[in-house]
């Protein structure tokens, strides 16, 4: 393959590249194990595959997309040599990087359903005497798992569940919201992966009967991302769930959170006050937290002292302190607020609402200059301030606090490179294709309804009027998610089917 610098693309600024050349077909030299080192999801984003190497004098690429050049230096610092570019068909890169991808899964399901023969893994099992689990320091497995955590990443998984049964280890992403199965282990090995995600973690690995969390980072190509890790025993061994939290500067701004001009005009006020209490409500999965730390980037913390009590911290927002409460350091949610209030602050966010005791603190401070920012697991608007009755808080101090209540719930994004159009009326409908992982689905998008605290409203919760709270809050915003699903549908962003689903749900 010779190198064309009579190119019409000046690649003067790329120092690495050597050259360019236009091909509609393979070479036949093709390395499929050259790009095991790259990212899938870099791939796709630039429709570039590394295909072979010359004689380690340069590698060639093919690329589908000429105008994504700044990823050839990428490359090149890589593999610490220079680039040859091959310009080829878009469906053939895209059909090459779907094997890739394809052969990788392969490969890593394969590697857990062979370690049933691996012998050298009987061989580290039979050295094991007791209950405390040594050797997930083996090779295979600090292989399998790493793998496994790349692909989760490159796959945008929020969730890896490791599920043991009596047959061995299943293995399950949760991708926009939905579980995908990925692998199963077999009972041979499923213990020593538990242990080593524990390990990782700097978990107690001895301990295999009590529930436990942990925390790392790791690093997927250059960037950084933190893992939360939860073990809980069963009859079958530990189960463990870990969840990856998404890059701080994705959750900077509201507006692209999916949220209105006019609802974000409102929080904007509400931030603004001396007092008050900001209830995302919502369930589990919904995207509450993400909201409150978009609402966190709002506030001028030059200003105004700003404070988060959580469990855990999930991001660091800079300008505002962060307090770390949980099992793993012996204080609640109520002593850390008591606590924080003590530290003068203007703002402060409770990670969430879970009893009493914290929500009858984090509602007289509000009452007492302070605005509150809190999460609370309900499955509509109503059912948020109902909930604070039942957790017995005094009805007047709900009445007298309580600003608004966002409620939301997330909803699959159909994928732009796959969605087939069905009718007339401009609706799609999911298909499914490699940037997708054949879902037909990629991405999702938060569904808002704002509840302001109307004097009605109020008079309903000191009465503590169930029935009344419901009618009202009805009469509020029971139209406002259906409202914003069918924009999304108009616009041709997610599907019927998508939408009945999330609203019936």
């Amino acid at each position: 393959m010779n190198a064309n610098t009579n190119s019409k693309f000046d690649l003067k600024v790329f120092s690495k590249t050597v050259g360019w050349s236009y091909r509609e077909s393979l070479p036949d030299n093709l390395n499929p194990q050259l790009s095991a080192g790259i990212p899938i999801q870099f791939m796709k984003r630039y429709g570039i595959v590394p295909i072979c190497n010359q004689n380690d004098e340069f590698i060639v690429a093919a690329i589908s997309k000429p105008k994504q050049l700044d990823a050839l230096d990428v490359l090149a610092d890589y593999y610490e040599l220079p680039i040859e570019i091959v310009i080829m068909p878009n469906d053939l890169v895209a059909d090459l990087i779907q094997q890739l991808a394809e052969n990788r899964r392969a490969s890593s399901q394969k590697l857990l359903q062979d370690s049933l023969e691996n012998e050298s893994i009987h061989q580290v099992l039979d050295q094991i005497q007791d209950v405390l689990i040594t050797d997930s320091d083996h090779p295979f497995i600090i292989r399998f798992t790493n793998s496994m955590l790349a692909e989760a990443i490159e796959s945008g998984a929020s969730d890896i569940h490791l599920e043991p049964d009596r047959t061995g280890m299943r293995i399950r992403f949760r991708i926009d919201g939905m579980m995908q199965d990925r692998a199963n282990a077999s009972s041979h090995t499923s213990e020593l992966i538990a242990s080593r995600i524990k390990v990782m973690a700097k978990m107690d690995v001895s301990n295999r009967i009590h529930p436990q969390d942990g925390s790392l980072t790791i690093t997927v190509g250059k960037s950084p991302r933190d893992l939360r890790i939860s073990s809980v025993p069963t009859p079958f061994g530990e189960r463990v769930v870990i969840r990856i939290l998404g890059r701080a500067e994705q959750h900077t701004d509201l507006l692209k959170l999916g949220m209105s001009d006019e609802m974000v005009e409102k929080i904007d006020t509400i931030l603004s006050q001396n007092e008050g209490f900001l209830l995302v409500a919502g369930p589990t999965g919904s995207g509450k937290t993400t909201t409150l730390y978009a609402a966190l980037h709002r506030i001028d913390c030059n200003t105004r002292n700003t404070m988060t009590i959580e469990d855990p911290v999930e991001y660091h927002v800079p300008g505002v302190s962060h307090v770390e409460v949980g099992q793993n350091r012996n204080i609640s949610f109520g002593d850390g607020l008591r606590s924080i209030l003590r530290q003068d602050p203007d703002i402060i966010m409770v990670g969430e609402i879970r009893d009493g005791d914290t929500a009858g603190t984090a509602l007289r401070a509000a009452l007492t200059g302070h605005m509150i920012l809190s999460t609370i697991h309900t499955h509509d608007p109503a059912g948020a301030v109902i909930r604070l009755l039942d957790l017995g808080v005094d009805a007047a101090l709900i009445a007298e606090t309580l600003t608004a209540v966002i409620d939301q719930r997330l909803i699959r994004l159909l994928c732009p490179h796959c969605k087939q159009l069905i009718d007339d009326q401009n609706h799609y409908s999911p298909a499914g294709c490699i940037h997708c992982d054949h879902t037909g689905y990629k991405g999702r998008r938060a569904l808002f309804r704002f509840i302001g605290i109307d004097q009605s409203l109020r008079s309903a919760i000191r009465n503590r009027d169930h029935d009344k709270i419901e009618q009202l809050v009805t009469c509020h915003c029971d139209e406002q998610l259906k409202k914003h699903a069918n924009l999304l549908i108009e616009k041709g962003l997610t599907s019927l089917s998508e939408s009945q689903r999330i609203l019936q749900g």
